[in-house]
Formats: C-alpha cells, sequence, structure tokens
C-alpha cells in the first residue's frame, strides 16, 4: 500500500508474519475458528508471500477481494441462504461446504498467485484430506470452482491489466528516476460496490502558500525523518508497526471479529469477510485515482525543495530523508489511512463504536509486536499518525484518506447489512414461493402481497432478465399492453422477464394512499431480489426497464445498487419526480400537507395520496444519482413529449457503455398506444428488446 516490498527483507517478512499470527492466536480469547477464518488466514499469508515476487501491495487487496467474494458465493450456493453475487449455481443436496470454500480459495490462488502453487496445492491437501470422500464432497469442490470462476470471470476485465500509460513529467534532456510508479491506472478499474473510481474523489490537496500546508511540512519535518527525529520511543514503534503494506495488516482484525463475536455462524462470516474484501479493495481504487489525479509530492521531495514552495514557513532540508523507505506513488491522500477508514465503517457496522475486545493484530515489520484498539476509530487515529512519524503522509492527507476510506467502507456495510436482512426473510420466502419452473408465463405473489408476472423463455442454461417498473395510475401489464408485449419480444431473444404491481396498484394487496417514492424503490428492490433468485436467471445479466415516473424509480434504484443492473432502458421517463404536480396540481399537495391526505380526481382515475406521498418527491435528485449508474443506458422518450429534453442529459450522465438516447419522431408520452396504429409502439418494443439483447 505505502511501504515499497524490499525483496532483500522479503524472507525475514514472512517469517516474522507467520510468528506473529501465532502470537496473536494466543494471546486472544478463546475463539471459534471455521473454515472461512481458517481458510481467510491460509490465502492472506499465501498472498502476503507473493507481494515479494510479483505482486503489488495494491493487487494483493484485488486478490483477496476475488477470494472471499467466491467463498462467499460458493456458502452461498450451498447453504442457499444468500444470494451469490456473480453467478447462479445450483448444487445438489449434501454438498459439502468446507470441500466448496477450500476448492474456492485453491481456485482463486492458483489462478492468481501461481507462484505459490506448493503453498496452495498443501493447504487445500490437507484441509480437504479430512473430508469423507463421495458425492456430497466431489459436489462441494465443483460449486467451489465454479463460485471461483464466475467471480474470475468477472475480474478478468478489471483493467488490472491494462499497459502502464504513466508519462513522466519532465523538460527534454532532463534527467528524471527510471523506475515508473506503482499501478498508475489502478483507480481506473473496475469497482466491486462504487459506481467508478472516482465517485468519492476529494478535493484538492491544500495550496502551497496555506497555514495548513506549512503546519504538515513542518510537522513532517521534525516527526518522520530517518535521523534526528523528536519521535519518542513509542511513537517509533507505532511507525514500525504500520510500515507493513497491504490488506495483511487488517485481515486479523476481521478475522478475531468473526470468530468471537456471539452469534455468527459460518454463513455470517463468509458475508463479513466478503464485504471486507470488497470494502478494501474498492478502498484502494478510490485513493489511487486521487493519487494520480492530483500528483502531490511526497515529503521527502517538498522539503528537500522546501525553497521552491513560495511559503517562507516551510525551510529547506537537502539531506532529509524519511523514516521508512518512500513508496514509489504519489502522496495525497494516504493509502494505509484509506483502507484504515474503510475497515473501520464496517466493523462500526458490525460490533458498534463503543469498546471491543477483539480489535488486535500483528505486523509483519515489528515481530513479536501485538497492538490493540478499544474502537474501530482508535485504530483509524493510530493508521494516521503512523504514516506522519514514518515520514511519508502529511496530516491532511491521512485525514482526507481516512474520510475517503470511511465512505467506501459505509457501501460494504450497507451491501453486508442488505445481504444479512434479506437472508432469513425475503431470501427464504422468495424461495418458498418461487413457481414451478415451466417456460411462459406464470403469476406470482411475493413478500406482502405484491402480485407479479415472470416470463420464462426456453432454455435450461441462466439466462438474462429484465424487470419492468410500471407507470403512474397503471399496472403490470401496462396501458396498450405494452409490458405484455415487451415480455413476448425479450423471451422471443431468450431474456426472462419479471413486471408487478406496486402496492394498491393492479393485483397487489395494500393502499395506493400509502405510496411513496422510497416505498416504490423498496418494492422495485424486493423485485429484483426475486428475480435474481430463480435459478434460471443469471444475477450478473439483470437489465431494467422504467417507464414515466418509473424511470425515475429505475434510476434511482440502479444508482443506489451499482451491482444490480448491467443494462437500462427508460420511456419517458421524468427528469425530476417533482414534475408529477404537474399532474397532481399544486392545491393537492397543499391540501394533503393541511389534512393528511387528499382526493384526486385525473379523469381516467380516482385515487387518494397521503403528504408523505407528496413530500417523498422532493427526498430524491434524479440527475445527480444517475451519475453513479455504471452500466448501459437507453433513455428513449417521444418528441412530442416533456421526457425528451432529458434524453440526452441522462446519456451525458452516465459513465457506463454502451449508451443512447432515442427519440421516438411524433412520439408522445405512452407511444401512440391510445390509437388504432400500435406501429409507433412496436418499434419502441423492437429497439429496446434489441438493446438488452445486445448489452446483456
Amino acid at each position: 500500500m505505502d511501504s515499497s516490498a524490499n525483496p532483500r527483507r522479503a524472507p525475514m517478512r514472512a517469517v516474522s508474519i507467520l510468528c506473529a499470527a501465532l502470537i496473536l492466536a494466543s494471546a486472544a480469547p478463546a475463539a471459534r475458528a471455521d473454515v472461512i477464518t481458517d481458510w481467510n488466514a491460509k490465502a492472506a499469508d499465501i498472498v502476503y508471500a507473493a507481494t515479494f515476487s510479483r505482486l503489488s501491495p495494491p493487487a494483493m487487496f484485488r486478490v483477496m477481494a476475488i477470494v472471499q467474494v467466491s467463498v462467499f458465493d460458493a456458502v452461498a450456493a450451498v447453504s442457499g441462504r444468500f444470494t451469490p453475487m456473480r453467478g447462479a449455481i445450483d448444487p445438489p443436496a449434501g454438498a459439502s461446504l468446507e470441500a466448496a470454500v477450500a476448492a474456492a480459495n485453491r481456485a482463486v490462488l492458483l489462478a492468481l498467485v501461481p507462484s505459490q502453487q506448493s503453498e496452495i496445492e498443501a493447504a487445500y491437501q490437507a484441509a480437504t484430506a479430512a473430508i469423507p470422500e463421495g458425492p456430497g464432497k466431489a459436489s462441494g469442490v465443483d460449486v467451489g470452482e465454479k463460485a471461483a470462476a464466475a467471480v474470475l470471470s468477472w475480474g478478468a476485465d478489471d483493467g488490472s491489466a491494462a499497459p502502464v500509460a504513466y508519462r513522466p513529467r519532465t523538460s527534454p534532456g532532463v534527467y528524471v528516476p527510471t523506475v515508473l510508479p506503482a499501478v498508475p491506472g489502478w483507480g481506473s478499474r473496475k469497482p466491486w460496490l462504487m459506481a467508478r473510481g472516482d465517485q468519492f474523489r476529494p478535493a484538492p490537496p491544500p495550496g502551497l502558500s496555506s497555514s495548513t500546508w506549512a503546519r504538515d511540512y513542518n510537522e513532517i519535518k521534525v516527526l518522520g525523518s530517518k535521523t534526528g527525529s523528536q519521535r519518542t520511543p513509542a511513537q517509533t514503534d507505532i511507525a514500525r508497526f504500520w510500515e507493513a503494506t497491504g490488506s495483511v495488516m487488517y485481515w486479523p482484525i476481521f478475522r478475531s471479529v468473526a470468530a468471537n463475536q456471539p452469534g455468527r455462524d459460518v454463513t455470517d462470516n463468509a458475508l463479513f469477510l466478503a464485504a471486507a474484501g470488497m470494502a478494501l479493495d474498492d478502498a484502494l481504487i478510490a485513493v489511487w485515482d486521487a493519487k494520480y489525479t492530483y500528483n502531490f509530492w511526497r515529503p521527502v521531495t517538498a522539503i528537500r525543495n522546501g525553497d521552491t514552495d513560495g511559503n517562507a514557513a516551510t525551510g529547506r532540508d537537502p539531506s532529509w530523508t524519511s523514516f521508512i523507505d518512500t513508496p514509489m506513488h504519489p502522496e495525497y491522500p494516504c493509502a494505509h489511512c484509506v483502507a484504515a477508514g474503510a475497515a473501520a465503517a464496517l466493523l462500526e457496522a458490525v460490533v458498534g463504536t463503543g469498546p471491543d475486545p477483539w480489535l488486535a493484530s500483528p505486523s509483519p515489520t515489528a515481530p513479536g509486536m501485538i497492538r490493540r484498539w478499544a474502537t474501530p476509530k482508535d485504530l483509524v487515529d493510530e493508521v494516521m499518525v503512523a504514516r506522519i512519524y514514518d515520514g511519508v503522509h502529511y496530516r491532511n492527507s491521512a485525514v482526507v484518506g481516512a474520510a475517503l476510506g470511511r465512505k467506501v467502507g459505509q457501501l460494504a456495510a450497507a451491501w453486508l447489512l442488505k445481504m444479512a436482512q434479506a437472508a432469513p426473510t425475503a431470501r427464504l420466502a422468495a424461495m418458498e414461493e418461487r413457481p414451478p419452473l415451466e417456460v411462459g408465463e406464470t403469476k406470482v405473489t411475493i413478500g406482502k402481497g405484491i402480485v407479479g408476472i415472470i416470463n420464462r423463455p426456453a432454455g435450461n442454461s441462466a439466462m438474462p432478465a429484465v424487470l419492468l417498473l410500471h407507470s403512474f395510475a397503471s399496472q403490470k401489464n401496462e396501458n396498450g399492453d405494452l409490458f405484455r408485449r415487451l415480455a413476448a419480444a425479450l423471451s422471443a431473444k431468450g431474456i426472462a422477464s419479471f413486471r408487478f404491481d406496486y402496492p394498491g396498484w393492479g393485483e397487489s394487496s395494500g393502499d395506493i394512499a400509502d405510496s411513496t417514492i422510497g416505498g416504490w424503490i423498496d418494492n422495485a428492490g424486493a423485485c429484483h431480489d426475486f428475480l435474481v433468485n430463480q435459478r434460471f436467471v443469471d444475477p450478473a445479466r439483470v437489465g431494467v426497464l422504467g417507464f414515466s415516473i418509473s424511470g425515475g424509480i429505475a434510476i434511482m434504484t440502479a444508482s443506489q445498487n451499482p451491482g444490480w443492473f448491467k443494462s437500462m432502458v427508460t420511456w419517458s421517463s421524468v427528469g425530476s419526480f417533482k414534475e408529477m404536480l404537474g399532474i397532481l396540481g399544486q392545491d393537492n399537495m397543499d391540501k394533503a400537507a393541511r389534512e393528511g391526505k387528499v382526493d384526486i380526481d385525473l379523469h381516467w382515475t380516482k385515487l387518494t395520496l397521503k403528504d408523505a406521498f407528496f413530500k417523498s418527491l422532493f427526498a430524491y435528485d434524479i440527475p445527480a444519482s444517475l451519475k453513479s449508474y455504471p452500466g448501459a443506458l437507453l433513455a428513449v422518450a417521444g418528441s412530442k413529449d416533456f421526457s425528451a429534453a432529458y434524453v440526452q442529459p441522462f446519456v451525458n450522465s452516465v459513465s457506463g457503455n454502451p449508451r443512447k438516447a432515442e427519440i421516438v419522431p411524433d412520439g408522445d408520452h405512452m407511444f401512440g398506444v391510445f390509437g388504432n396504429d400500435r406501429s409507433m409502439s412496436d418499434s419502441v418494443i423492437k429497439d429496446t428488446a434489441e438493446w438488452f439483447g445486445s448489452t446483456l
């Protein structure tokens, strides 16, 4: 992360981490280790050893994330408790969970750290020797290998292997150091939970004429120097402890919580460590994006050039050197602090913000030392000052880095919470109410009375699927049977679909008066979960279509859950939920505010809406949220409809590809379905089906 590996010190470091792990195990409370934590420890050691041959510290985070997500998917498939992230797997009854976990670890590690083949095979043989031979073991191995293959396939094009195109800054003929900096393109990688690497990009570092710059410069000058430093012995111990690079510093903390927190089981730990792996890896993507955006100088460069920054308060020291070797990448923000912030945010979601007896870790760069922290915040605070004592990061960079990491960690915490909440209720309910897997259309009821129709094309392999969200004051088949016709067109292309009625609308139970934008977003999420739980659906190839107000619902759902939808289509979408006031009337909103609810006659239907619905129209920003959606987008609107003004801005806002704005000549809001000529709506349906066919 923030220390360059020194190959000459590699053997000692490899021994040190193994010794420290043994010390931590003996010092910890009686722990309930399981197959998840045992394999995490083995994988972390194997990956750390590989950093001294070919694997860079940022790559260490990536490998461990792929390991833990593969393990989670294998456990999810065998246990049936969760939905796998990267592909549907249908194991036979009796598949060995232990064999699945071992096989997932082995497959990923062999693929990504082949230099450690002998250690990987030895760990695998030792782990599987105790599993009885038979169909259960064989099917467990098959599940683990399939889970690993799906996650590895997803990661194959994540940008980690992109050519290094870094251009050194120099003047013609002037020498600059010829060692290229570390992984300059890492910030452009495809993330797990973030929409993209720059989603949380911080503001620039402080100006060189600022008091903040002078403060940080002079602080690190006296505390971070290799010689003549004002560090105390205790501060030097902290500096040495946090010299270690990579995720190896954080996995012992996560394992300790997993093994010691009461009430946890193997599925909880698989979920927790998958969230940890994604949080740490995405945190490194975020910080590398910022580092190479700002290219801020390291203390060793700044202090040796202190007379050039235009600040009279920063005196030059021509021979100043940092306490540890300065890493080969830009300074701002602090990467160790980003990782610590991400870890802390996730830990706080699991153990809370108060004192916790399980927060402890060894360090390969401080053999024999175990450091403990009362709270996750204490951990972050120590990492921040450690990098100052190391002489490689300024205080402002540490503060900004920790805050950046927390934002990423909160995404992982939200994902974990969503999975945990869905597991014992919605997930199992969806499995119990899963319709027979006949080809064609089947009406189903899910959750608390949501009625929908699932359309399954012919075929036995996992197929793409699309979630269809109907317009205001409509129902699952839509006016002019638009959604029924679209479902048939999708089915002809081998794409499944699920269309449903919002609560109170159509056949779904509930009261229309209880409708809110947030409630509809939650409904869309529940129906997404139902759809991806179908054994014939490939969760990695799911799309969503939103019509009219539900164009906004689709955008909000996809933006809040960046990994859910590979492709999205909006038909006649609102650009702001507040536009509904043009239909519902400001006077009705005012009356609802006074009386709590209002009866509305829309001429084609009558309904009652509460004040909560009107307030929810102001709670969401569709254009701003769309920037967080990373997938493909087709925005369609009729040229005569108000929504035509939004299609190009929508397309310009998203980062994914492909993206297309389509204006239907002479088209109205409903694409002519209330007339006798269906050619316009037929064309929109055809274009939409072809879009999903090419993007899913």
